[in-house]
């Protein structure tokens, strides 16, 4: 945090460019947050990231199409006070304007472009086919049809390959929107009531590592019978009161022990417990809220709509012999999965709500 605050103050106040701050930090034999070697790259790249203000910013980019990459900022999803901030927004905001004024131009920020229509299927990213697995496509049918056109979710091998690959199925796109907002914002919403959020990732841990748990506490256990049983059987030598066997059972008990106690170091050194402090917890609510309101929105952003819904649906498919929607839902933080759940929901009864 110290160092990146003195990049800051160092850009904003002393007139330093990146590479003379990255050079500087060389020269201190400063390694980076990954262990490597600081470049002007790498000092840019901190100089315009936002979250060092608390600010989260997605959907910055666009990976669907070839060309340009960066989105206009009036696209991103931005959640200000996502976290403590390193630095005040005042001494970021200064160092944007220095960046300007200075040849080698601003961040990206300051470059928006036109952008493509994006598609309106926003189940896109994470509907599969429930044969050959590839990606449910976008599809719509001609609006030259008497009751216009429509719009369908196809499986993206039939698409590309015929029905030599996989059988033509189809599903019609409002419908299983339709279904995926309703289930998804009845899971989202009970996370969000009272402390559900934190009791539902504790009971996620615990069962994901429940046959870890049982063998640590069996372990301890065992671990514990040994050393009392070793602790009487010495105590019955040094007394005099021991049979004659004692002594050779005793070293057995006690490479017994020894053998008990490595198993039980390394199986607590496989185990990792979950630490989910207040900030997080409180992180995670705000987005999930954020999500809610997307899905109430009765004309929200689609592309906001697939980029978010897409950091919690792992994966959708619809079972075309029984017409049953599957959805996991999981939540993603840092890295790790904190809960996870299947949601099933019937096409025939759903698709008439």
């Amino acid at each position: 945090m110290d160092i990146i605050r003195w990049i800051f103050n160092q850009y904003a106040h002393e007139n330093m460019g990146y590479k003379k701050i990255s050079s500087m930090q060389i020269e201190k034999e400063v390694p980076t947050q990954k262990g490597g070697q600081w470049s002007a790259s790498t000092i840019r790249a901190i100089i315009f990231n936002e979250s060092y203000i608390g600010r989260r910013c997605w959907n910055k980019q666009d990976y669907q199409t070839s060309g340009k990459k960066w989105r206009d900022r009036s696209e991103w999803i931005i959640t200000e006070n996502a976290h403590p901030a390193i630095i005040t927004e005042e001494l970021f905001n200064l160092c944007q304007e220095r960046a300007k004024t200075k040849q080698n131009g601003g961040g990206v920020t300051h470059h928006p472009f036109q952008l493509k229509p994006s598609s309106p299927f926003w189940l896109r990213s994470f509907f599969f086919c429930d044969k050959c697995g590839s990606k449910m496509l976008g599809h719509s049918t001609s609006t030259t049809r008497k009751y216009g056109g429509q719009r369908y979710y196809v499986c993206g091998g039939y698409m590309r390959k015929g029905k030599q690959f996989c059988e033509y199925t189809s599903w019609r796109k409002e419908s299983i929107e339709r279904i995926i907002t309703s289930k998804l914002r009845t899971a989202v919403l009970r996370l969000t009531l009272d402390n559900q959020l934190e009791q539902a990732t504790l009971s996620y841990h615990q069962e994901t590592n429940k046959q870890m748990l049982s063998a640590i506490s069996t372990l301890e256990t065992e671990i514990e019978f040994l050393r009392k049983k070793t602790t009487d059987m010495q105590a019955d030598i040094n007394s005099g009161r021991a049979k004659p066997f004692y002594k050779d059972l005793l070293e057995e008990m006690k490479s017994e022990l020894q053998a008990k106690e490595t198993e039980h170091t390394e199986a607590l050194r496989g185990y990792k417990p979950m630490v989910l402090d207040a900030g997080a917890l409180q992180l995670i609510q705000h987005e999930l809220k954020k999500l809610i309101e997307l899905l109430d929105d009765e004309m929200p952003s689609v592309e906001q709509l697939n980029i978010m819904v897409s950091k919690y649906v792992q994966k959708l498919i619809v079972q075309r012999e029984t017409k049953t929607v599957h959805l996991t839902f999981h939540i993603v933080h840092d890295g790790n999965t904190l809960y996870e759940k299947s949601i099933a929901a019937d096409w025939d009864v759903s698709s008439r709500l």
